[in-house]
């Protein structure tokens, strides 16, 4: 069932009328049920879902490819609404958070044609920070716990979904984190001692290197240092840019869109070993900045 012409007037209802061409018959007419009974809240407290804060906006762009598989509608104004989604498209309503087995950082903080349209691992790598970022802060504005003292139950989804978004962008915008997450959701272990570096011209570089930060003698010595740790980092980078672009999306895999990952394969190998290194230099150059300290 499709939705009828004044139901598609509304340009929201246009861009889930798009969404709904990836859904299973069954789910489409249930969704387009659930459009066709949407109406304006009349209690005052529930007016505020009717508001269409979003619709031109960032965010309800945001959600507009999402995994339309999982919908529900919303309580305020009962569009159909992504599960990941940390607001309602429609009417900006906070939304109760699923949980991190459903929505994954990249749900919360990265576009739908990202985080749905690739089957390649490289665009959450290679993420637009950017872009997250302005996600991020107008994403943590609409569900802001302060705005919403007086409805216990929407201050509890904006405060969990806040704290979500927290957590997420700190993942995110952290190149190591991110790597360690993609890898996470690809089922690939990632605790220190899973991923240990036994390349002898790396360990040899990591103790050489350690053993210069130690006895540097001034600010000047730690630049030099500091700027060979750097490009050790942007070779582990690049590798993870080859890694990457050889495994497959989670989210992809999740829908069914992708074959899992071969965790013996080499494009697995190469991301472990190269996250591994970043972990290695990353501590290097915390412990060029506490050498700094040391010597002010």
């Amino acid at each position: 069932m499709l939705m009828n012409n004044a139901m598609l007037r509304n340009p929201m209802n246009r861009l889930a009328a798009h969404a709904l061409r990836r859904v299973p018959a069954a789910t489409t007419r249930s969704v387009s049920s659930l459009l066709a009974a949407r109406s304006v809240p009349s209690s005052p407290a529930a007016r505020y879902c009717a508001a269409p804060i979003l619709r031109r906006s960032s965010l309800a762009r945001a959600y507009s490819t999402s995994d339309t598989s999982a919908l529900r509608p919303c309580a305020g104004c009962h569009f159909p609404t992504p599960t990941v989604a940390a607001v309602c498209p429609q009417c900006a309503r906070p939304q109760p958070y699923a949980g991190p087995s459903l929505t994954t950082h990249f749900d919360l903080l990265a576009s739908g044609d990202l985080t749905y349209s690739s089957t390649s691992a490289l665009p959450l790598w290679q993420v637009d920070q950017p872009a997250v970022r302005t996600r991020f802060l107008a994403t943590q504005r609409a569900v802001h716990p302060d705005k919403f003292t007086g409805d216990a139950d929407l201050h509890d989804a904006a405060a969990a979904q806040s704290n979500a978004l927290n957590n997420a962008y700190g993942v995110v915008k952290d190149d190591l984190s991110r790597a360690e997450y993609i890898l996470g959701l690809l089922g690939v272990e990632v605790a220190e001692d899973a991923m240990p570096v036994d390349d002898p011209e790396i360990l040899m570089f990591v103790m050489e290197t350690r053993e210069a930060i130690d006895e540097a003698a001034s600010h000047e010595e730690l630049d030099g240092i500091q700027a060979e740790v750097q490009d050790a980092i942007d070779t582990a980078m690049a590798d993870l840019d080859a890694a990457f672009a050889e495994l497959p999306n989670p989210l992809a895999v999740r829908r069914g869109d992708a074959d899992p990952v071969d965790l013996d394969s080499p494009g697995v190998a190469a991301a472990r070993d190269a996250t591994s290194r970043m972990s290695y230099f990353r501590n290097m150059l915390t412990a060029i900045g506490d050498r700094r300290e040391s010597l002010e």
